[in-house]
């Protein structure tokens, strides 16, 4: 029970432990890439534990991705959980549009003349801004989720804070740090 909602699980409890076990998989690539600094792994890696997470996500909601039942309020309320719509809209983008969506922060550690920063902490990969990822109308839906909560974020952030909803959601340890 997680937000005073009693959980579906799937039907085939083998295949969501198989699940959980592949997005662990895909976070630990996607962390490792990070530290590499290797940005192709980083977005194949990225791209990839946002399918995983929308998967599972899925599962949990009955195999579907209406938002009027009663685990996707539940989702949708916590603080953690309502990262998962934001990047289904991400997924959507990767599945139907190929964009890249992540970028490498590389503002100098040392300012330039005239900058406003003393110092400058990279965050390394990061979401791009919505309006860097074409999309037309009739697939927008969740873009303002993307923009409100994803947009600008570090790849790693997100990603954490959806896997931390689907850890309480399946009952099952996923390693996200």
């Amino acid at each position: 029970m997680v937000g005073g909602v009693t959980l579906h699980h799937a039907d085939d409890p083998a295949a969501l432990e198989l699940a959980v076990q592949s997005l662990t998989l895909a976070v630990r690539r996607h962390l490792d890439a990070r530290k590499r600094t290797d940005l192709l792994d980083a977005f194949a890696s990225a791209a990839e534990t946002v399918w995983w997470i929308c998967a599972i996500d899925e599962q949990l909601n009955g195999g579907s991705t209406r938002n009027n039942t009663d685990y996707a309020r539940a989702r949708n309320d916590d603080e953690m959980g309502r990262y998962i719509p934001a990047l289904r809209w991400l997924r959507n983008r990767h599945t139907h549009q190929l964009p890249i969506t992540t970028d490498e922060d590389r503002t100098p550690f040392f300012p330039p003349p005239g900058a406003d920063y003393v110092l400058h902490v990279g965050s390394g990969f990061t979401w791009r801004a919505t309006q860097e990822i074409r999309t037309d109308p009739d697939h927008d839906h969740g873009s303002d989720a993307y923009h409100k909560l994803v947009a600008g974020m570090k790849t790693s952030i997100a990603l954490a804070r959806a896997c931390d909803w689907l850890e309480r959601a399946t009952g099952h340890e996923i390693e996200y740090h």
